[in-house]
């Protein structure tokens, strides 16, 4: 006769060697240790169990005008992620506005991965509005460039003579008996000389009336200085 045994479990007569109870279906361990284990085995899926259970998935559309943009935009993203536990599942690009990646990720950080992915849209947008007013501020510098009088610095390099021909008349002129009368050589600009720094030596002559009526020629010698906008007399020296 086949020697039997209480299961631990149900309290029926099942065989000694029985590995399962044919009553309750629990299974037998053949002694503590390796009970244990077996508690342990179960805890452990019941651990993972409960993880899966707590992970979602969760979409989101990823904006970007060109596919590399988008791209670099997924790898930050799931940078970003991993360090919350969340992983990226797929990612379908169909152009600007049907592009969606999937995670999946515990419940509890998902809140986190919603401002993570704002903040990284915030960052996106500032670098680009960044790069537009860098390459406004080069466009307008470029036309700037190109429409500016070309005319204008070279005259502000080249030697003012005609200026200094017309100031050194009224200098001269505020010398003389007679300044109304003065009569000076026509071109008369010739005999400017320019000496560098804004200052010029003119030498030529004016025929004016003396003190008592009689007009005579006087050769001059004058020095003078650009000072802005204004000239100054430097020496002025009549010859006879």
């Amino acid at each position: 006769m086949e020697e039997t045994k209480k299961c631990p479990f149900c309290a029926e007569e099942i065989a000694v060697e029985a590995i399962k109870c044919k009553h309750c279906g629990e299974f037998m361990n053949k002694d503590e240790g390796s009970a244990e284990t077996s508690d342990a085995n179960i805890q452990e899926e019941d651990t993972k169990r409960n993880e899966q259970n707590k992970m979602e998935k969760f979409k989101i559309q990823i904006s970007g005008r060109v596919e590399s943009d988008r791209e670099k935009k997924v790898k930050t993203l799931e940078k970003e992620y991993w360090k919350h536990g969340i992983r990226l599942l797929n990612y379908r690009d169909k152009g600007a506005s049907g592009s969606y990646a999937t995670f999946i990720g515990p419940k509890d950080n998902i809140d986190k991965a919603k401002n993570i992915q704002k903040t990284i849209e915030a960052k996106s947008k500032k670098t680009t509005q960044s790069i537009i007013a860098f390459v406004l501020v080069i466009i307008i510098l470029a036309v700037s460039h190109f429409t500016a009088d070309p005319t204008k610095s070279r005259r502000k390099s080249e030697p003012d003579i005609h200026g200094a021909w017309a100031y050194t008349q009224l200098f001269v002129k505020d010398k003389l008996k007679s300044p109304k009368s003065a009569d000076f050589p026509f071109g008369g600009s010739s005999g400017v000389t320019p000496l560098g720094k804004n200052r010029y030596r003119v030498v030529s002559y004016v025929d004016s009336q003396n003190s008592f009526g009689a007009t005579i020629r006087t050769n001059f010698t004058c020095i003078i200085k650009k000072k802005n906008d204004s000239w100054e007399l430097e020496q002025l020296q009549f010859h006879k």
